[in-house]
């Protein structure tokens, strides 16, 4: 509500020394009394107040409540998270233990062998020495030995050999080199555990090419050896058993196996 002052022969002026009224002083001019007697100047004070400038206590409230809530949801969607990123990172350490616990230690993969020779034309001795090694290992009943076929498009020494063995599925893996000069054979060998990417055997054998059977034979032997694998009687004879005694005719027999393959990946 306005406040109303008036006062004769004082100039609204005076008022405006009080600083707390002079924003609110308004002169309306002289006014007289009903005999005209007397005139005084009229002065108005208006000071009106809307609302008050303080929050209201429930509003203070209230949002104090919405701070308060907003940091326990924002507190509880992180905790989320994390369960949420710990149980999937838990499900794949679960998923890699249970793939290896799958595998068993027992099994082997027989890389291609890789060719040294400086006549390249002797490929398929390599080809068919990794080949026979293969076949004398599969006749082990003892152990899982993966297909020619499945191991024939990864390299000889492959840049990622648990990727590879994981793939094929085995914990072993046995990478080879063969180079023949003239009647002469080197083989080199060696047993990996792909898991830790460690040797489990290795080694080199130079011997002339008649002796080519008894390199395979020993190169398998050992590697069941290796592998704690157990053999039958009739196992190990197989093992040490040559497939011919004509070199010569096994070679010509290589060449042939060799040609047939390579047509059939054309």
């Amino acid at each position: 509500m306005p406040d109303i002052f008036s006062s004769p022969n004082i100039s609204p002026k005076i008022w405006e020394h009080y600083a707390h009224w002079r924003s609110h002083l308004h002169d309306v001019g002289e006014v007289t009394d009903k005999h005209g007697a007397e005139r005084a100047s009229l002065l108005i004070s208006i000071r009106i107040e809307l609302g008050n400038s303080a929050l209201p206590a429930k509003l203070r409230q209230a949002r104090a409540a919405f701070r308060v809530k907003s940091a326990v949801v924002a507190a509880l969607l992180l905790i989320t998270a994390l369960g949420v990123g710990f149980w999937m990172l838990r499900r794949s350490q679960e998923k890699l233990m249970n793939a290896t616990a799958a595998t068993p230690y027992k099994s082997i993969a027989v890389l291609p062998f890789e060719d040294l020779s400086e006549d390249k034309a002797n490929a398929y001795f390599a080809d068919g020495t990794q080949n026979e090694i293969l076949t004398k290992l599969a006749g082990i009943g003892d152990l899982k030995v993966i297909s020619r076929t499945s191991t024939a498009k990864y390299k000889s020494k492959p840049e990622d050999l648990k990727t590879v063995a994981r793939e094929l599925g085995v914990a072993t893996v046995l990478e080879g080199s063969v180079q023949r000069a003239g009647g002469k054979v080197r083989v080199n060998v060696q047993l990996l555990d792909a898991r830790s990417d460690t040797h489990l055997w290795a080694k080199s054998y130079d011997r002339n090419f008649n002796d080519i059977f008894a390199v395979e034979s020993d190169v398998a032997q050992e590697i069941a050896d290796a592998l704690r694998a157990k053999l039958s009687p009739s196992q190990a004879n197989a093992l040490a058993a040559a497939p011919t005694r004509d070199t010569e005719a096994y070679d010509l027999f290589l060449k042939g196996e060799y040609q047939e393959r390579q047509a059939e990946s054309t």
